[in-house]
Order: structure tokens, then sequence, then C-alpha cells
């Protein structure tokens, strides 16, 4: 009788067959990016709360300063960013920022009596460089403060000149390994800008040290230190001077989540 089947050549075809197929695709783990907002922050004793908008912006900063009541009330547009600040429910200030790129490119300022009229007014215009450093600020009244940054792209120092183009100090910065996870509101980015804010720094810093000019005397030479959450967002910012004893303080932040 003839066979059907050739039991032994048929086991060697789907041997090959299986050893043709291409290698199983094991999928790579989603990574989730944590984002948190700061809601409240406390520095030395003064209370800032923050509230958001739905797409993170930041919508109100409020504070108190000698038992006045500070708030500020952002509003957004195309290209355009706009507050009002408050004291004790009177209007002393309100900014507005243009915008080109996603980047700042002027801000106008006015400050106000405590009858409404207008104190004074100050404009600015920020240059950027071809890797979208915010390199200079000039002032409406021909000051300037100039920015260089490390090799990381961590602001590095600035430099700040009179209408008359003389130096008259400098602020330089060193860095901790470790990231700056709160982009929204943290050392460099705290007057309420947000995601709209250059971000100066993607590590945290370690060490400032502001040299007044032409005295070349050091105002500020201190160190930073920092307590986390489980998600390695800060907490706690500390600095203590190097040559002031006593010199010391510290900030607290909490989150939306």
């Amino acid at each position: 009788m003839k066979k059907l089947f050739n039991l032994p050549m048929i086991f060697a075809m789907l041997s090959f067959l299986s050893s043709c197929q291409k290698d199983e695709v094991i999928p790579v783990p989603e990574v989730k990016v944590i984002t948190k907002n700061v809601v409240k922050t406390n520095e030395s004793g003064n209370m800032t709360s923050i509230t958001h908008n739905a797409d993170g912006t930041i919508k109100t900063m409020t504070w108190e300063t000698s038992g006045m009541q500070n708030v500020r009330t952002f509003t957004y547009a195309a290209n355009e960013i706009y507050y009002e600040q408050t004291r004790n429910s009177v209007k002393v200030q309100d900014v507005k920022f243009i915008l080109s790129g996603g980047k700042i490119i002027t801000a106008d300022y006015t400050f106000y009596n405590a009858n409404g009229s207008v104190n004074a007014q100050v404009s600015e215009m920020r240059s950027y460089n071809s890797l979208g450093q915010y390199i200079e600020c000039t002032y409406s009244n021909g000051a300037r403060t100039t920015f260089t940054y490390n090799a990381n792209g961590d602001l590095q120092s600035f430099t700040n000149y009179s209408s008359v183009g003389v130096k008259q100090s400098t602020s330089e910065f060193q860095y901790l390994s470790t990231p700056e996870k709160s982009r929204n509101f943290n050392y460099f980015n705290h007057e309420g800008l947000g995601k709209f804010e250059f971000p100066f720094a993607s590590h945290l810093l370690s060490h400032r040290k502001n040299i007044s000019f032409p005295s070349g005397n050091v105002d500020f030479d201190g160190d930073f230190s920092y307590e986390f959450d489980a998600d390695g967002f800060v907490v706690k910012g500390m600095y203590a001077s190097t040559i002031t004893p006593g010199n010391a303080g510290s900030w607290i932040y909490e989150y939306n989540n």
C-alpha cells in the first residue's frame, strides 16, 4: 500500500518554514511623561498661590506683601500674553508680551499710581541666537542684559549694562546633573509666564555667584540643595551663602497631583 504522507519530510519542511518566520516584534513599553503644575510656593514664609487654565497655562498668581494682597491675572491670544497686576484691588501694573515662533520678542510694562494715572513705562526687546537661545535683552532706556550658556544649554551667566554701556553686575551659575522637571514654574521661571518663558536651564542650580562692578565685590556666593517627591520633582529648595554666615533660605513647592 502506497504511503500518503512522508512524515519525516513533513516535519523537516515545518521546521524549515518555522525558521523562515520573522522574528517576533516585542512592543516597546510606553514611557509615561509625568507633568505637574506648581499650585503653591512658599519662600521664607511668603506664600504664592497659582491657578491654571485647562491647557496648563497660568491663569492667576496671588501673594501678599506687607499685608497687601497682590493678584496677577493672565490672558492669552495668538502670539500675545497680557497680565494685569492689582494690589488690594487697585491696578498697579500691566504687561503685554509679543511672541514670534513661540518665543517672547518684546514686552511693554506700564506702572500705575494709586489714582490710576501712569507712573512709568518700560519696554524690552529680546534677541536669540541660531540655536534659539535667549542671548540679549535691550530696554527702552538703553540698558541691556546679555546671557551666555554652557555646553548643556544651561544658563552660565548674565551681565547687566547701563544705558551708556558700563558693566554693572554679573551673575554666574553652576548646575547639578539632576534635571529640572518643573518647567512651568521654577527658579528661573517664576513670573507666571509658564511654558512661554525661555527655559534658561534644564538642570537644577547648584551654585550662584553675583559680582558688582566696578568694585568687583561679591554680593552673593551660595550653594543650592533640594528635596524631591517620588517623581523627582522639587518639593523644597534651599540655599546658603558661602561668604555670609546666616544668609540662608528655602522655598517649598506644592503640585496639582
